[in-house]
């Protein structure tokens, strides 16, 4: 899957690599994988924040990370660079999504670019296997034990 972006600064490509570490735009609940955005500054950005964000069809925002909470910030951008987001294991149930990205001052005040639902992508039942509802698994364990509660 991928997203180009009109940065202020230039552009951005976004590709979401399933767990064979290629390109998609279909992933399984429980899948590992890694957003990647790929920029190209043409001026110097001092530490810069990178985020993603999930939506869900009917709006509802599932998640919202970026890179200054993770405290991955780089010193500056200046030229192509890229970086990466990677799940080990993907809790998003069956749907389809979109991903917004951005990137912003430090403050997260000064948008240099955002990019709203560029990219969408699918989930298919996985490991673990729910489909009734949701957009997450918490990915629990059940246990049940015959006899009376004590």
């Amino acid at each position: 899957m991928d997203l180009t972006l009109e940065l202020g600064i230039d552009t951005f490509g976004d590709v979401t690599l399933g767990p064979d570490g290629r390109p998609t735009s279909k992933l399984h609940t429980g899948d590992a994988v890694t957003f990647r955005v790929h920029y190209r500054a043409h001026e110097r950005v001092e530490r810069p924040v990178f985020g993603l964000a999930f939506y869900n069809l009917e709006g509802v925002l599932v998640s919202g990370p970026n890179t200054r909470e993770a405290e991955v910030v780089p010193d500056f951008i200046e030229g192509e660079g890229i970086v990466e987001l990677t799940v080990d294991a993907m809790m998003l149930l069956p749907g389809t999504y979109d991903i917004s990205a951005s990137l912003y001052d430090y403050a997260i005040v000064h948008p240099f670019d955002f990019r709203q639902r560029a990219v969408r992508f699918d989930v298919d039942a996985g490991i673990p296997h729910e489909t009734f509802g949701g957009v997450m698994s918490l990915n629990g364990r059940w246990r049940t034990a015959p006899g009376a509660v004590s």
